[in-house]
């Protein structure tokens, strides 16, 4: 016959060890989950401003290729802008905005939204990689609260077994 004081005992371990299990280990992998979620939003935002790029570069051309297309020259503080926003957006130097130059400019235009389509592309690829490790842990969490859960149960039962064997 096991005496009660080591069932006792046994069922103390088995809530410390829950409630340390609970305490350190759940809570590090959910701060870990925490973690890559916001990854993830960064990502996301990251993914958002790529394709306003996109869009923004995409209009600047729309934009400037109606102005060429006007039989009047352009006026000075609208080159002025012009060149101004496409060297930036595109990051180059835009020497003159002409009929001539535009297949140039249309080329720079063409070439930075592939880099930003490029971007967004490893972005989402990353995201995809961050939650599927996000699941991994999600799953690892839940399966040990399962555990903390049951260690308490029967810590539980082997606690109140010193009231049965009193009463019986």
């Amino acid at each position: 016959m096991i005496a009660t004081w080591v069932l006792v005992a046994v069922g103390l371990m088995f809530n410390i060890i829950a409630a340390l299990t609970t305490h350190f280990v759940i809570e590090e992998r959910l701060l870990e989950v925490h973690q890559l979620q916001q990854t993830q939003q960064a990502n996301n935002m990251q993914i958002g401003l790529k394709w306003q790029s996109i869009t923004l570069l995409e209009q600047k051309r729309d934009t400037l290729m109606l102005l060429l297309s006007q039989p009047t020259e352009l006026p000075d503080p609208i080159k002025t802008s012009l060149l101004q926003q496409l060297s930036d957006l595109l990051q180059h130097p835009i020497e003159e905005i002409s009929s001539r130059s535009f297949a140039d400019i249309d080329k720079l235009v063409l070439a930075q939204q592939q880099l930003s389509r490029s971007a967004i592309d490893t972005t989402y690829l990353q995201n995809l990689t961050l939650m599927e490790q996000e699941n991994t842990l999600s799953n690892q969490v839940n399966s040990l609260k399962s555990m903390a859960i049951f260690l308490q149960v029967i810590g539980l039962a082997l606690i109140l077994a010193r009231d049965l064997k009193r009463k019986f």
